[in-house]
């Protein structure tokens, strides 16, 4: 499933807005044979810590696991283009719609997040036929 880069900017950003930067997502350098790009954890390594911090950081790792468990079901292609995401065409709406993700993320609403994702599919269709109408 092809998505615009937008999406992802802006996704990424709101998790590393939660996990303070020691939790991101990247892609998996592909491997011999392998069709799909695949993603997976980076986390910063948090030393010696009390059981709770140990537990706020077992949280932001769950929280990874399941937006990349997300990208590799729907084998998510994020592609570069000159047309910008019509949900994300200022930086206000990136900040808008960064602060929405951060609420779902928080709440654990990752059925939201992958609708989103879904529906950015679906908005690069369109504007990608668009763009080959030209």
């Amino acid at each position: 499933m092809k998505v615009n880069r937008d999406r992802w900017e802006v996704l990424s950003t709101a998790i590393q807005a939660i996990s303070e930067r020691t939790v991101t997502i990247y892609e998996v350098k592909e491997q011999f044979g392998q069709p799909a790009k695949k993603y997976g954890i980076n986390w910063s390594a948090c030393g010696t810590v009390t059981v709770e911090e140990t537990k706020k950081f077992r949280d932001l790792l769950d929280m990874g696991i399941e937006i990349a468990d997300i990208l590799n079901y729907h084998e998510v292609q994020f592609v570069y283009t000159d047309e910008l995401d019509p949900e994300i065409d200022s930086q206000e709406r990136f900040e808008e719609v960064g602060n929405t993700l951060i609420t779902w993320i928080l709440a654990k609403n990752y059925n939201k997040i992958e609708a989103w994702i879904i529906s950015g599919s679906e908005v690069y269709a369109e504007t990608h036929k668009k763009g080959e109408q030209k």
